[in-house]
């Protein structure tokens, strides 16, 4: 390397030393960050503070529509049948005591005046023989004959008289027998009804218990409704004046929706369900039909029907609901806690029902339940709510 040249290029390189020197000497005199460990990203979620309420429990189940009365309609005297009625068709409604069918009356007829006839002659008989009687007592008292009681009831005719009256006693009841037989020439409904199937038709010969119709009484039906064993408790059942809890009907797939029938529980019954050994008891649902003005909009219930039923239970009191849709793994529910992490706690329901759950003990009013869906749910979580994020002026949002 010539002079020349190193005298052109050293210059430079004293002062890229002395900038290198000086920039390692500002960096060892600075001072020096502490190091702070990672913090955790905190979950932000929703939830919802608890609360003490009151409630009643809901029992639900579903249930087979069961007439509360059916019966077969017969004739009870023979014949031919005149007439049938409007109201004797499978469908037709008919009322209490309204006529199905007539049957030829004439023979009745005959007999009624007959039995009138067979009467009058033993009202006269027996006033023939109360006369008779009257002079016997007369005619024994003036003769003032002293005689035994048997002897005397003889000559008073007492044994005449009591079959006189006997006669008549038995005429009476004839005549009211041959009326009773002319009535039932009309077979009539036995109670509100609508007529299931149709027998026999005019021009028929009846006779005594011959099948006239198969009639269900409109003025109520019955539900037989399973529920599980463990909801027995909750229900109440008519006694000393309780009438019963109260029930709601609802068939979804036929009726639209929200619309329901108001049923009563009746009775338990004696047995479990075969299949799934559940308990079985009667709701009764009055107006089936929806015949009456007050609930005529309302949809019909119809025998066999596969409906379900809400039963209104009784009261529970100070207790915190949690919908089932919260619920976790059974009966896990997940809290914020006053440190703001995650806990998973598990609850004993006193009540359970279709869509929520009731919790007497294991939860504190005011406390916050977890509503959102976390992906690892894992005890001591850190969580966050928009409520915290505001406070914190956005502090706590996830880096």
């Amino acid at each position: 390397m010539s002079l020349s040249l190193l005298k052109r290029i050293w210059p430079p390189l004293v002062i890229l030393a002395a900038g290198l020197l000086i920039a390692v000497a500002i960096a060892a005199s600075g001072p020096e960050a502490p190091k702070r460990p990672p913090r955790p990203d905190a979950r932000l979620v929703a939830v919802e503070p608890l609360a003490l309420t009151d409630a009643r429990a809901r029992v639900v189940g579903m249930g087979t529509v069961r007439p509360a009365r059916a019966v077969n309609v017969t004739a009870q005297v023979g014949g031919q049948v005149l007439a049938t009625e409007e109201v004797l068709a499978p469908g037709a409604y008919a009322c209490a005591d309204e006529p199905l069918l007539r049957i030829d009356p004439r023979d009745y007829e005959f007999v009624v005046r007959q039995r009138r006839a067979d009467l009058a002659r033993a009202e006269q008989a027996w006033k023939l023989e109360s006369g008779q009687q009257a002079i016997a007592a007369r005619e024994y008292e003036l003769l003032g004959d002293i005689v035994d009681q048997e002897t005397a009831e003889l000559v008073l005719r007492k044994p005449q008289l009591a079959t006189a009256a006997s006669a008549l006693d038995a005429a009476r009841a004839a005549l009211e027998k041959a009326k009773l037989d002319l009535e039932r020439t009309v077979v009539r409904a036995p109670f509100n009804c609508i007529v299931r199937e149709k027998y026999v038709d005019r021009g028929a010969i009846v006779s005594g218990n011959t099948p006239i119709a198969a009639v269900v009484g409109t003025d109520a039906f019955w539900v037989e409704v399973s529920v599980p064993l463990e909801k027995l408790r909750w229900i109440e059942f008519p006694a000393g004046g309780n009438p019963g809890s109260q029930a709601r009907i609802r068939q979804p797939a036929v009726w639209p929706e929200g619309v329901t029938r108001p049923g009563r529980v009746l009775r338990l019954l004696g047995d479990l369900e075969p299949q799934g050994r559940m308990a079985r008891l009667l709701v009764e649902v009055a107006d089936p039909y929806a015949r009456n003005s007050e609930q005529r909009d309302m949809p019909p219930l119809l025998i066999d029907a596969f409906v379900e039923v809400e039963i209104l239970g009784r009261e529970l009191e100070n207790v915190v609901r949690v919908p089932r849709r919260h619920l976790h793994n059974g009966y896990d529910v997940w809290l914020r806690g006053v440190d703001g992490r995650l806990e998973i706690r598990t609850v004993t329901p006193l009540f359970a029902g279709e869509e929520e759950i009731f919790v007497a003990a294991g939860l504190v009013p005011g406390e916050e339940l977890v509503v959102s869906d976390l992906a690892t749910p894992v005890a001591g979580l850190p969580l966050r709510t928009a409520t915290t994020d505001a406070e914190r002026g956005g502090e706590g949002a996830p880096r």
